[in-house]
């Protein structure tokens, strides 16, 4: 059985390790919502317009956030 050093350290690099992965995904996870903002955002002014609001405009912000269970945007 490993001592309790070696217990922490190992438990250390998996938190280090789970850490990472959450950062990759979360990355790829942002530049998914980030490459169809754009369509959105037609879509919505497509939308409106048929409903007699064709000078209606529609922006969606993209902003970085720390990563929470929803991402790490908003």
């Amino acid at each position: 059985m490993l001592n309790l050093d070696e217990a922490i350290t190992e438990a250390k690099a998996k938190a280090e390790a789970s850490r990472q992965e959450m950062m990759r995904v979360a990355e790829i996870l942002s530049q998914s919502r980030l490459a169809i903002l754009n369509a959105i955002e037609n879509e919505l002014k497509r939308l409106l317009s048929e409903v007699g609001m064709p000078n209606a405009s529609v922006k969606i912000n993209h902003t970085p956030i720390k990563p929470a269970n929803s991402g790490a945007d908003e």
